[in-house]
């Protein structure tokens, strides 16, 4: 299915679901797989953007969308790093 042939609406729910299925994931143990859904979220979101002006309350959605997986993301990465370093007894370093 193209992206772009999805109402905005749509889009956002669509969006909305695979940060839902991430969070399931996360919290379940599967961080890899929470990390795919919130990238595939914020890929198809970034691909629809560039395709058809949103209006303002959908802007308004379509941020907290972006500003949720972005979070969750980062959030992921350092649960990631922590559990791969963690099991391996290797200090993390920033």
């Amino acid at each position: 299915m193209c992206v772009w042939s999805v109402s905005w609406d749509e889009q956002l729910r669509q969006a909305a679901t695979l940060k839902d299925e991430g969070n399931v994931r996360y919290r379940s143990g599967d961080y890899s797989g929470a990390m795919s859904k919130y990238r595939l979220a914020l890929a198809n979101l970034k691909t629809h953007q560039q395709q058809q002006q949103p209006t303002s309350d959908q802007t308004y959605s379509l941020n907290g969308l972006l500003v949720d997986c972005h979070n969750n993301l980062a959030g992921q990465t350092q649960t990631l790093v922590y559990y791969t370093v963690s099991h391996k007894n290797v200090p993390l370093c920033f």
